[in-house]
């Protein structure tokens, strides 16, 4: 059962202002991660015999700079759905208990979980909450907002046994969740791993909680 039915079922008013906010922060995700492998595509037709990597080429850098923009709108987009849905799920199920300015997907969580009600979501959402993707998508997130830029690099691999890859990755980086006094560490990840298993994954947990 989708939400706009649960809504006609429930009589309760479907929050259409939050479905398009939500349907606009999945364009915003397509969109930005399109345009991340985009910079690329376009930056190497330009320069079909070689280039050179850095140093004083600055159309490099800014292909280079220019994709780790848009990864990091992909994220912060993909996190602000995760608010989206909280703020559904709220006024849906629990018809509005939080305040707009309450709302946490967290707490929504908690209150489904003492009312003992809308199983389905409950487990659809802590599916979402406790997935690796969403995990390193929030870290990051929190991180580049409230306290420094995650660092990134160029990086080459190959050889035996390993996959032959170039592109941006963005290092390791720690993150001690609010109110937690757990450190936790995530490892070096590609941009383009962030743009596309990462991106479909949450985006298939997010229309899981709406089913």
């Amino acid at each position: 059962m989708c939400i706009r039915d649960s809504c006609n079922i429930k009589n309760v008013s479907f929050p259409e202002i939050y479905l398009e906010s939500l349907a606009w922060k999945h364009w915003k995700t397509k969109y930005h991660a399109e345009q991340a492998q985009k910079v690329w595509n376009r930056f190497k037709s330009a320069h079909p015999k070689g280039y050179e990597i850095g140093g004083r080429n600055q159309e490099w850098w800014d292909t280079y700079y220019a994709s780790f923009a848009e990864t990091e709108a992909t994220i912060q987009a993909l996190n602000e759905e995760a608010d989206i849905v909280a703020q559904i799920v709220n006024q849906l199920v629990l018809e509005g208990y939080f305040t707009e300015e309450e709302v946490a997907l967290g707490k929504v969580l908690d209150k489904l979980k003492t009312l003992k009600i809308a199983p389905n979501v409950v487990s659809s959402i802590e599916a979402f909450r406790s997935s690796k993707e969403f995990d390193y998508i929030n870290a990051f997130s929190n991180t580049v907002k409230h306290r420094s830029l995650v660092r990134k690099q160029w990086c080459a691999q190959g050889g035996e046994d390993i996959e032959e890859k170039e592109g941006v990755r963005f290092l390791d980086f720690e993150y001690k969740p609010r109110g937690s006094q757990k450190i936790k560490h995530f490892p070096a990840m590609w941009i383009s791993e962030v743009n596309t298993s990462y991106r479909n994954a949450l985006e298939k947990y997010i229309k899981k909680i709406g089913e």
